[in-house]
């Protein structure tokens, strides 16, 4: 199995301000940055966070109305929800490069240390998640509920039990943590908050010129004042890595000012999954340090970037531009503005479909394209990983199955002659007709695209996450099926196949199929078998696939950004 890829983003927090902080964080800080010199150490305090988490998840959060160490486990649970990365704690020292051991620990997308103590089943003093973690997403979500409504934790460890909880209740989120490698939590660079050995002088296994065997050290702010020859500054000293005169390592000032592009850039456009593809694009930018400016044409705010009318935008001064997910077509007359305003520009593709060579709609503008579909790469599509907004643990118990139709309807681009949209809407009816017998039934028609649906996005997931059972001719309609823990069928009505079955088909979930070679027969049978029985490991097992394969993407965007000339940004 290939190692799960990480943004590279080690995430810390001081909540009181980093001018403020204690010896111990500021060494803290500066071996992070010593060891990891191509990794973006974003070095958080209270007022940053706005920064990056959006408004509505800091109300909720109240951070200043709950104890500041119950504070700082929500918001690393919320920075790796949304962004996934690193997180560490101000009184961790680095030892070594992330990336000389940590790959290697990320077979489930997800690590921490194991059992500091045999009542807990981890750390929470380091954390490793890809973006789109399933352990996180859980995760996160519990710790949310378990704030509504109260100011006080009822136990310190409040969220290593609700770590252990999600393991006992839920069987997709136990196999994860199963297959995260254990590397154990206690060692001999592992300190209690009181220690007493950190204030004696250092014996000779600590002495200033041995490496520690450990990649990570803990240590304690717990004590304000040591010696300068005692065990703790001397582990101080390793972690600064430098003379006293010295001035503080930073993180690289230098980023890029990056334009992201998407079908919502154009009034009255854009879908669901093309939306939870900009979110995605755009929270890997600003987690990793760019400037980011979406072109958005409704009213959207993304923490950390600004909204502009990409009409108003001198090209000369933005480094890059992407345009985010949907098909590339010569003859649209939107994108092919937006394409031609920016041809100055470096211009990349993210998660897009690309037609054949030879199709007459075909159109490639890009000088760099992480195409989903059509480029020399396949690469991953990236709504799957956007932070999920429905919490999929409380569904309600009920007599009636519900079935969400989430159907394409005509589709030109392929050809009127290719696509054969009503006759899978009529394989789709007779399903309905079956099931209709098989029980009660009530059906949802959801609609992706958001000026239609005339609802927010997070409803229209909503709409997703309470159905049993999801028929889709739509690829993110599968995507969001699957976002959502909830079984699909997915159609292909493209003669012979086009994007729906090209890009599903890889994943090892066995409900998709092609119109051409659809038996309507067998896709009832298969209906009805998966309303009985939603085979969740194996939804489980392909949505990993999808999130692995968005997170792959991430990581050659970051290469590509990063390799952009630098610009200065006033």
């Amino acid at each position: 199995m290939l190692s799960a890829r990480l943004p590279k983003i080690i995430w810390m927090l001081w909540l009181q301000g980093w001018q403020e902080a204690p010896e111990v964080a500021q060494a803290s800080r500066q071996s992070w940055l010593r060891f990891n010199p191509d990794w973006r150490v974003q070095a958080l305090s209270l007022p940053d966070l706005t920064n990056f988490l959006p408004t509505a998840t800091l109300e909720r959060l109240n951070v200043d109305s709950i104890p500041p160490a119950a504070a700082s486990d929500v918001i690393r649970l919320e920075l790796l929800h949304r962004y996934g990365g690193v997180w560490v704690d101000a009184t961790t020292i680095c030892t070594r490069s992330l990336d000389s051991w940590l790959p290697a620990q990320m077979a489930s997308g997800f690590f921490a240390f194991d059992r500091p103590s045999p009542d807990r089943l981890l750390s929470t003093w380091f954390l490793a998640a890809q973006a789109g973690s399933y352990i996180v997403e859980r995760w996160c979500a519990a710790a949310t509920d378990y704030w509504l409504g109260r100011s006080e934790h009822d136990n310190y460890f409040w969220v290593h039990n609700l770590f252990a909880n999600c393991c006992r209740v839920d069987p997709n989120f136990r196999a994860a943590w199963e297959l995260t490698p254990k590397h154990s939590a206690r060692h001999a660079y592992h300190f209690a908050p009181h220690s007493p050995a950190l204030l004696e002088p250092p014996t000779l296994a600590y002495r200033e010129d041995v490496t520690p065997p450990e990649p990570v050290m803990k240590l304690t702010h717990k004590l304000a004042h040591f010696d300068d020859q005692s065990l703790m500054a001397t582990l101080c000293r390793f972690g600064r890595g430098a003379a006293p005169d010295d001035p503080p390592l930073e993180a690289d000032a230098s980023r890029r000012r990056i334009l992201v592009a998407w079908y919502g850039a154009f009034s009255g456009h854009g879908t669901i999954g093309d939306l939870r593809s900009l979110e995605t694009v755009t929270a890997n930018l600003v987690g990793v340090g760019h400037e980011v400016l979406h072109a958005t044409a409704a009213e959207l705010n993304l923490p950390g970037a600004r909204r502009v009318d990409w009409r108003t935008i001198d090209p000369s001064s933005v480094d890059a531009v992407l345009f985010v997910c949907g098909p590339i077509l010569r003859f649209h007359p939107w994108t092919q503005e937006l394409f031609a305003h920016f041809a100055s520009t470096h211009l990349a593709g993210v998660g897009v479909s690309l037609l054949p060579a030879d199709d007459p709609n075909h159109s490639n503008p890009f000088d760099r394209v992480f195409a989903r579909q059509g480029g020399p790469t396949r690469y991953g599509d990236v709504a799957i990983v956007a932070p999920n907004p429905v919490d999929r643990r409380n569904r309600p118990t009920r007599a009636e199955r519900v079935i969400g139709l989430a159907l394409r309807g005509q589709q030109g681009e392929y050809g009127d002659e290719r696509c054969r949209w009503q006759e899978t809407e009529a394989v789709v009816q007779r399903i309905l007709t079956s099931a209709a017998e098989d029980g009660p039934l009530r059906v949802v028609t959801i609609e992706n695209h958001l000026t239609r649906a005339a609802m927010p996005a997070n409803a229209i997931e909503a709409q997703y996450g309470d159905c049993d059972l999801i028929l889709t001719s739509r690829f993110h309609g599968a995507i969001a099926a699957m976002r959502q823990g909830v079984p699909f069928i997915a159609i292909d009505q493209i003669s012979g196949g086009a994007k729906v079955y090209d890009l599903l088909a890889d994943l090892g979930w066995p409900y998709v199929h092609k119109i051409s070679e659809a038996d309507p027969s067998y896709l009832t049978h298969c209906a009805l078998a998966l309303l009985q029985n939603p085979e969740s490991d194996r939804l489980m097992a392909a949505c990993r696939k999808a999130v692995k394969d968005a997170n792959c993407t991430l990581t050659d965007l970051d290469a590509w950004a990063a390799s952009l000339p630098k610009m200065s940004i006033d």
